[in-house]
């Protein structure tokens, strides 16, 4: 039987995507190892947000080459609307 791939890409936009943060002196901390860097936010902005952006393009291009559906999440928008969204959109296209 063939099995169809999905992803839904959970991101915070503004904060994982555009680095968008008060310009002060801030500490970010790794969830799972615990290490903790201390940044300033507008002077790596500019080079995370080149890398981010690489790496969601890296995400995107793999999941396409393996037929996988790509559908990123702003998590800053309800769990069930963006699902719906989905469903009504695929609903369409198989029309």
């Amino acid at each position: 039987s063939k099995h169809e791939v999905i992803v839904f890409h959970l991101l915070d936009n503004e904060t994982e995507e555009q680095f968008n943060f008060p310009n002060q002196p801030l500490i970010l901390k790794d969830l799972e190892t615990g290490t903790e860097i201390r940044i300033q936010p507008d002077q790596v902005k500019e080079h995370y947000q080149k890398l981010i952006a690489q790496y969601l393009d890296k995400i995107k291009r793999k999941c396409r080459e393996l037929n996988i559906e790509y559908n990123p999440i702003d998590v800053k928008f309800s769990y069930d609307k963006a699902l719906t969204d989905y469903l009504i959109k695929r609903k369409m296209l198989v029309k």
